[in-house]
């Protein structure tokens, strides 16, 4: 849908704003999840989705930015996605080094109950 405001750059970021902005208010008026910490996870996401896309107006030739402001803007974005990619990095690590101790989530604090890597083959 994007590619039919090909001529025009401001159309472009006006579409994917607007997608952003219906996104990121569906995952706050539906919360799709069933899990609330999942529900959490995706809307920060979107957040910073929403707050990256943001940034990419300052990009528009019709507002004449310097390159100096453009260069600052595009070292804020990647430090956005550095912080996105390590959260999306760190999360899966964590539950790899719960399912390899054989540590599920409730056991932590409950000696009683079976270990997670005991029970993945019931």
């Amino acid at each position: 849908m994007v590619g039919i405001f090909q001529a025009s750059g401001v159309a472009q970021l006006t579409v994917i704003l607007i997608a952003e902005v219906v996104l990121l208010s569906a995952h706050i008026r539906n919360r799709p999840y069933v899990d609330a910490g999942t529900n959490t996870q995706y809307t920060i996401l979107s957040t910073f989705r929403l707050v990256i896309t943001l940034l990419n107006i300052s990009y528009v030739d019709s507002l004449k930015a310097s390159i100096t402001a453009k260069q600052y803007v595009a070292y804020t974005q990647v430090i956005l996605h550095s912080i996105v990619f390590l959260c999306m990095f760190i999360l899966p690590l964590k539950n790899l080094i719960v399912l390899a101790g054989g540590l599920g989530e409730d056991e932590i604090y409950n000696p009683t109950m079976t270990s997670a890597r005991m029970s993945l083959g019931r």
